[in-house]
C-alpha cells in the first residue's frame, strides 16, 4: 500500500507558504493540493516539501479553472483509493476583518473569499474541516453562495450545518 493510498489526505486552501501545513506533514498526511495565489509563497511550500510540486496550485480560488484543479484532485483520490478527503483546512485573506488593519475600506469581496472554501466542502466533502482567521472572522459580513450578505457564522450555519456538526472557538496563539 503506497504513501497516498493510506495516509490521511489534507487539501489546503489559501495556504500561503504552507507553514500550517508543515505540521500535517509531519504527522504523516499526504498533501493532494495546496492552493495559494502568490507565487513565492509556493516556492516555500515547494522547498518544505509540503507536497509534490503538481499538487501546489498557483491561482485565484475565484476563478473556476483553479478552483475546479483543487475539486478535482480529491475527486480522483476518492475514485482511485475509495477514501474520503481527510481534512479541508482554509487560511482566507483577514486583512478585511483583522483590526490590525487601520486602512481598510470596503473589504466584503476579500472577506468573501472564504465563501470559496465553503463551497469547496460541500463539493469535496472532508471528514473534517478548519478555518483558520482572526477573532472577529465569524462575526465578518460576507456575500453568501445565494448572493445575500450575511456574517460569516451565518453562511457556514446556512450551508453546512445539514452535513456537518461544528463549533467556534478563538484560541489565542500570539503567545
Amino acid at each position: 500500500m503506497g504513501k497516498s493510498e493510506a495516509a490521511p489526505t489534507f487539501v489546503s486552501l489559501f495556504s500561503s507558504a504552507g507553514i500550517g501545513d508543515i505540521g500535517l506533514k509531519e504527522a504523516g498526511f499526504h498533501c493532494l493540493a495546496s492552493a495559494e495565489l502568490v507565487p513565492k509563497r509556493l516556492e516555500v511550500q515547494r522547498l518544505n516539501e509540503i507536497a509534490a510540486p503538481s499538487d501546489l496550485i498557483c491561482g485565484d480560488l475565484n476563478l473556476d479553472e483553479v478552483f475546479d484543479e483543487v475539486i478535482s484532485r480529491v475527486r480522483n483520490h476518492k475514485q482511485k483509493y475509495k477514501k474520503d478527503l481527510t481534512l479541508l483546512v482554509a487560511t482566507p485573506p483577514c486583512q478585511g476583518m483583522s483590526v490590525a488593519n487601520h486602512k481598510k475600506n470596503d473589504e466584503k469581496t476579500r472577506n468573501s473569499l472564504v465563501v470559496r472554501s465553503i463551497e469547496a466542502i460541500k463539493l469535496a466533502r472532508p471528514l473534517t474541516f478548519v478555518f483558520e482567521n482572526v477573532p472577529s472572522f465569524m462575526n465578518t459580513i460576507c456575500t453568501g453562495l445565494d448572493g445575500q450578505d450575511r456574517l460569516i457564522g451565518d453562511e457556514i450555519e446556512r450551508t453546512l450545518s445539514g452535513d456537518y456538526e461544528y463549533y467556534s472557538e478563538v484560541l489565542p496563539l500570539q503567545n
